[in-house]
């Protein structure tokens, strides 16, 4: 189930307030495409007090949920059940704090809001 991620490189846009990646992104489930983009976490403020914050050690999780959404890759159940795939793998690889994987997936579920 914990095939590595990779470390994305990515740039940030100041303009846009979220990072671009500059190269493929190649997982073991899917290839985001150079110049794809993502905002993090989104979230509402106050998650911050929480410990969710808009980029931190999930962000390769973020980027495959993203663009999955924004294209409606797979169904919105798939996108999810992928999100909450590597933000367990983040946990592992990446020292992501465990505690906070169920929240985020529970936050997508409920609002997250794609082209489905």
């Amino acid at each position: 189930m914990y095939k590595d991620l990779p470390d994305p490189l990515l740039r940030f846009d100041c303009i846009t307030n979220r990072f671009v990646l500059l190269e493929d992104y190649v997982t073991p489930e899917y290839t985001v495409p150079k110049g794809e983009y993502t905002d993090g976490a989104s979230r509402p403020e106050f998650a911050e007090i929480l410990g969710v914050h808009r980029y931190d050690r999930h962000l390769p999780a973020c980027i495959v949920h993203d663009w999955m959404y924004r294209h409606a890759i797979g169904s919105k159940r798939e996108a999810d059940a992928m999100f909450e795939r590597n933000l367990l793998r983040c946990v592992k690889l990446f020292g992501f704090p465990e505690h906070l994987v169920k929240p985020m997936v529970a936050a997508v579920v409920v609002g997250g809001r794609g082209n489905y």
